[in-house]
């Protein structure tokens, strides 16, 4: 314990203490980072610095933003770094790299989206930082931190009580909703404009809809959205996401934060923050959700008196300063424990298998006999130096008996053309399309299930596709921790779901830096197009999309 904390006041005590913040979009004063983690840090920190990797990532490329990040923590020694991980545009090795330069320095990182991706994604970053923090919205998610040994601390969803709040202001808005589009919010705009419904609706994206053009209001920064929210009688909250898929929303947080009326998609999970038909008003499908627009347009005082109640639990319980303060009191209340925290190491032996060599079975079994895993290189293959590392931390964890990696395309000069999502592809793609983008490269076995399965192995290191990986058996690590030089053989539809096109990325960090058309990068991309007609098609496809040019835009 800190005994200087202990002779001072919490919020005295901060008011000492530096802290990088740094995050996607975090400088974006109309997205949530800015407005419910930046103003509150900055009203309790002496100094905060932000590091917006968006705006970094794309002016600079991955490797530079990571750079400068390291450069800022020499020289600005901060007392906490903290993290908002997307996916990939932070190196896994940087963590380690700030231990060197700044050893007394605490790196934080918000882990958002559990539900979905602990598995594959945050155990990895939370075994690298130093204290994870959680937004819970599932408990089954607290409960897989604590088995898999991680000290951290459990958040609830919560607010900037201070920029969303009342305002005494006349109700213009029947009906409004402030967020993008996706399938499911787009059929039930439309929907309550058929059934003659006065809905308005803000945010990027809906101009593509012409359908809903006379609801559509333009873009809000974070002022419009609090007085948007302060003059509408209802506002919409959807709980389905770009997937189909039930995710908890802090808007409705938003909403209440300003004694505003909300109504919100079923989710089971609202009922554990608010008190249904108390505090929050659900729906289930849009014949309930216009029944229930219809008779709160016509309550007012049931309306106003759900508002209130809702607004004075998010004051109480879901309130940002205060939860940033409980936090740091926790933090330098274990500051020890987490400073000198148990680094996980590999006990383990592990042999390598390089692609293309004398791999008879004789030679195999030789090269496997005192390992207790399996990796796989050549090709020009080129992994990650904590590649071993986190997947053998997965295999540990998970109990399976692969480890599968995403990886980068490369082609000669041009690094990370591609980046291909193993998980979401084993979703997304059938099984025949999966298989043809699978690579041995990618993976770490038992050598239990390698012995077992070697015909198998020997067949894909002659050149057959990798058939043995599946949800059962396989552990999945969304990290890339590999390059690999092959292209994969995929028709478009089946691309696209896959892969992202890392290559716009660079496109648009050297547009920004005014070497579009003096370097080599775009010149041998255009070659490369003619081999490959999916490469050729996606390049034509988004020099056309005016949405991507003007989302870069903004980005940089």
């Amino acid at each position: 314990m800190n005994e200087k904390y202990i002779k001072e006041d919490l919020k005295m005590y901060l008011q000492k203490k530096k802290i990088i913040f740094a995050g996607w979009n975090v400088e974006r004063k109309d997205d949530s980072p800015y407005q419910n983690w930046y103003l509150p840090l900055r009203d309790l920190f002496g100094r905060v610095i932000l590091f917006d990797t968006a705006k970094l990532y794309f002016r600079y490329g991955k490797k530079a933003m990571n750079e400068r990040l390291l450069a800022l923590i020499k020289r600005e020694k901060p007392d906490y770094v903290f993290f908002l991980i997307i996916y990939d545009e932070i190196n896994p090795l940087l963590f380690k790299e700030i231990k060197k330069a700044s050893p007394s320095t605490i790196t934080l990182n918000m882990f958002t989206d559990d539900d979905w991706r602990y598995d594959d994604f945050s155990r990895f970053f939370a075994l690298l930082i130093d204290y994870p923090i959680v937004n819970i919205t599932d408990k089954d998610m607290d409960k897989s931190y604590k088995k898999d040994g991680i000290n951290h601390l459990s958040l609830s969803l919560s607010m900037n009580c201070k920029l969303f709040k009342p305002m005494e202001i006349k109700k213009e808005y029947n009906v409004s909703f402030i967020g993008r589009p996706n399938k499911s919010r787009v059929d039930y705009i439309k929907y309550l404009l058929n059934k003659r419904v006065s809905v308005k609706v803000w945010g990027d994206g809906w101009e593509n809809y012409p359908e809903i053009s006379e609801a559509f209001m333009g873009r809000a920064n974070a002022e419009e959205i609090v007085v948007i929210t302060n003059k509408s009688r209802i506002n919409l909250s959807f709980t389905k996401g770009g997937y189909g898929k039930m995710q908890m929303k802090g808007r409705i947080f938003e909403i209440s934060a300003c004694k505003s009326f909300s109504l919100i998609e079923y989710f089971e999970v609202y009922k554990r923050y608010f008190k249904e038909n108390k505090e929050i008003i659900m729906f289930k499908d849009k014949k309930d959700l216009l029944d229930k627009i219809k008779y709160y347009l016509r309550d007012e005082r049931k309306r106003e008196n759900i508002a209130i109640d809702s607004y004075n639990k998010t004051l109480r319980a879901y309130n940002k300063h205060k939860e940033i303060l409980e936090y740091f009191k926790n933090i330098l209340d274990n500051e020890e424990e987490i400073l000198n925290k148990e680094k996980f190491e590999v006990k383990a032996k592990i042999a390598n298998i390089v692609i293309g060599e004398n791999n008879t079975l004789e030679n195999l079994k030789r090269i496997v006999k005192e390992a207790d895993y399996i990796s796989f290189t050549g090709n020009g293959s080129i992994a990650h130096p904590m590649k071993t590392y986190l997947q053998i931390y997965s295999l540990k964890k998970s109990g399976k008996e692969i480890s599968c990696c995403d990886y980068y395309v490369s082609n000669g000069l041009l690094k990370n053309i591609l980046l291909f999502k193993a998980k979401q592809a084993s979703v997304s793609l059938n099984r025949g399309a999966f298989k043809k983008c699978l690579f041995l490269q990618q993976i770490v076995v038992k050598k239990e299930f390698f012995l077992e399965n070697i015909s198998k192995f020997m067949s894909s290191l002659s050149g057959e596709e990798l058939s043995i990986i599946d949800d059962k058996n396989t552990s999945f690590v969304s990290i890339p921790l590999v390059e690999i030089n092959n292209f994969p053989k995929l028709d478009y539809n089946d691309f696209k779901k896959a892969f992202q096109m890392k290559f716009l990325d660079t496109l648009y960090s050297l547009y920004y830096q005014n070497k579009l058309f003096s370097h080599y990068y775009l010149y041998i991309l255009t070659v490369l197009s003619v081999k490959y007609s999916v490469l050729r098609k996606i390049l034509v496809e988004n020099i056309k999309d005016k949405r991507k040019i003007s989302k870069l835009k903004k980005n940089i």
